[in-house]
């Protein structure tokens, strides 16, 4: 994107996001109604409903349910501005950010100050680094990280779509008549559904495969952590509870980390016997089968 164009769409956007949400689409359709790429991108920043699921981990329930109001919209962290709240999860608060320097969004991961110990910090910074570490086209890269005195923060690609998990529900709205949005795969009672859900997940197990050859174990394979983008190609997001070999293990004996549906029967055990990249084999099988079924 040039910079000129960058401009045009971030003026669009800031003139859309004051206007009331009704009056919106006629603004864009008025202001450039020969450039439906254009508008498309202003659309994806204002989308209110974006889905959040991807960010949510299962430690969210050992931390307090009231989220701290940082109120960041409009600041600048480095060199990102932050436009929009996305969500939060137990590791953080995902922010939609601009980049004006490359012209780009991104997805920008915080932790603020309030709540977190060392122990929280510490696998906050393990979160990035093990995910800088992975270099695949079917894992959602981190591009930078930092921090300051009230908060800790690290830069993702920004994917528009949605997640494995929505995309599965729009699915069985579908067959059930109703219609819940646009579907990143083909319908699930066509004929096309198998082969390209099969083909999609094939290319995240090379994906997962990847991160196992550099000593990294994800932990929380399912659904919610697989994003899809606008071309429905599957990518592996969240490593707040990934295992990496270059570090100690900071989970305590006895706690369970992971999302019971999908967690294998040695990681359901809660760290009484070891955990390798089995777990996630076996994790990836049931998003399969939930995929399939």
């Amino acid at each position: 994107m040039s910079p000129e164009r960058w401009e045009r769409l971030m003026a669009l956007f800031e003139s859309a996001e004051r206007l009331e949400p009704s009056e919106r689409e006629a603004f864009l359709r008025r202001e450039c109604p020969d450039d439906p790429e254009l508008i498309a991108e202003v659309r994806d920043m204002l989308a209110e409903d974006v889905p959040t699921s991807f960010i949510h981990s299962p430690i969210a329930s050992r931390r307090s349910a009231r989220e701290p109001d940082l109120a960041l919209e409009g600041q600048e962290i480095d060199e990102y501005r932050v436009i929009r709240r996305l969500g939060s999860g137990g590791s953080g608060i995902v922010y939609l950010a601009e980049q004006p320097r490359l012209c780009r969004l991104v997805a920008l991961k915080i932790l603020p100050r309030e709540g977190r110990d060392e122990r929280t910090l510490e696998r906050f910074a393990r979160e990035s680094i093990a995910a800088a570490a992975l270099e695949h086209p079917h894992i959602v890269p981190v591009l930078a990280s930092g921090a300051r005195e009230d908060l800790a923060w690290y830069a993702m690609r920004f994917v528009r779509g949605w997640d494995l998990n929505e995309e599965l529900e729009r699915q069985r709205a579908l067959r059930s008549g109703r219609s819940e949005g646009p579907l990143a795969w083909p319908p699930f009672d066509g004929p096309d559904y198998t082969a390209h859900a099969v083909e999609r997940l094939a290319a995240l197990a090379d994906a997962i495969a990847h991160a196992h050859e550099k000593g990294i174990v994800h932990r929380d394979v399912k659904p919610h952590n697989v994003m899809l983008d606008q071309r429905g190609e599957a990518l592996l997001t969240d490593f707040g509870l990934a295992l990496d070999e270059r570090f100690g293990s900071l989970t305590q004996t006895g706690a369970l980390q992971g999302t019971p549906f999908y967690m294998s029967p040695e990681q359901l055990r809660a760290l009484e016997q070891p955990i390798d990249h089995r777990t996630d084999v076996y994790s990836l099988g049931v998003v399969l089968y939930e995929a399939l079924s």
